[in-house]
């Protein structure tokens, strides 16, 4: 058995489970630091992205990683990164999507930007369903002529066609109910804070400034309250908004309570089910395990791979054989093992 760093995949058994699991295949894009970069957000973290396939063969599983994130669209693979841009003291990010093989198209620095001030404006994926994508901006700097600097962080959900626009409201998104769950959660969030932090940030949450995080097997909604002295500080505060994301919006996936998994793994970090309940793929500290399940019950691990401990999920999609295979010609030509 070869070991090679954060790729490495072991098979622990021969599959044996129903039928319709082995004709899924799960696809889950993650991001982590570059090595040697810190967590927090800056100009100087330049987030690492992959996507890893676990997909049946020959009665077994699996697995294939690849740079980047491919995610599908329909019937359509799609890729989705972020370009990193120089122009003398201001370095900006640009959040791209493209078909394999295409050149990314995004928009280049504002010379303003590149002759007057000096910052950055970096972004970070936090989630992308092939129709939307969520990022992170983190900027901070200041332009000459300006009264003061700024120094901010916000979420915006973007449509893959239109990354370069303005973010969407909740509402235009999830809805009228996500919209009230919305405004009820941060409404609870402030109550609880005590009185001197609660002062810190704007009673108003905005309805653009959400994202989605993957925790303990599905989406949560967030929602991030900003500083009360706006523009100069990056001090905010996220709450989880409840509201169930429909399961349309982020794809199929089947259940298992929380007592299923932890007969299994107890030290289970998140999970993900496929879309008919028979095979479960469990996260850990630093692995993934894939476990076929039937009649409720998790059986042993048939895959294994190797997971950075600080990887983020970015996109969970199962898919069939057939677009499995697409994804693996595909995420072999980008380099991936």
């Amino acid at each position: 058995m070869t070991i090679r760093l954060l790729t490495v995949f072991f098979l622990l058994s021969v599959f044996s489970s129903p039928a319709s699991a082995q004709t899924e295949a799960l696809m889950l894009g993650y991001r982590m630091a570059e090595a040697g970069s810190s967590t927090s957000g800056s100009a100087a973290t330049r987030p690492n992205y992959r996507t890893l396939l676990v997909y049946p063969e020959g009665g077994e599983y699996r697995g294939q990683t690849g740079t980047g994130i491919l995610t599908t669209s329909g019937s359509d693979l799609l890729r989705v990164g972020v370009k990193r841009s120089l122009y003398n003291n201001w370095t900006e990010d640009f959040a791209w999507m493209a078909a394999p093989g295409a050149l990314p198209i995004y928009t280049g620095i504002d010379a303003f930007n590149g002759e007057y001030c000096r910052g950055y404006r970096s972004q970070q994926i936090r989630f992308t369903t092939g129709r939307y994508v969520g990022v992170e901006t983190l900027s901070a700097g200041y332009c000459d002529g300006t009264a003061s600097p700024w120094n901010f962080k916000t979420f915006s959900v973007l449509r893959a066609d239109s990354l370069q626009g303005d973010g969407l409201d909740l509402p235009d998104v999830l809805g009228g109910e996500a919209l009230e769950a919305f405004y009820r959660g941060a409404e609870s969030f402030l109550r609880r804070l005590p009185e001197t932090r609660r002062a810190r940030y704007l009673p108003d949450a905005d309805p653009a400034n959400w994202s989605l995080d993957h925790r303990s097997g599905r989406w949560v909604l967030i929602g991030r309250l900003e500083s009360a002295e706006m523009a100069t500080s990056a001090d905010v505060a996220d709450f989880e908004v409840p509201f169930e994301i429909p399961a349309g919006f982020m794809g199929a996936k089947g259940q298992l309570t929380r007592t299923q998994v932890q007969r299994a793994a107890r030290d289970a970090r998140d999970v993900f089910v496929s879309p008919s309940g028979n095979l479960v793929a469990i996260r850990r500290q630093h692995l993934l395990t894939v476990h076929p399940v039937s009649g409720g019950q998790v059986g042993a691990a048939v895959l294994g791979h190797a997971l950075p401990e600080d990887a983020s999920v970015v996109m969970v999609q199962w898919v069939n054989e057939r677009t499995a295979l697409r994804v693996r010609r595909t995420l072999r030509g980008e380099g991936g093992r």
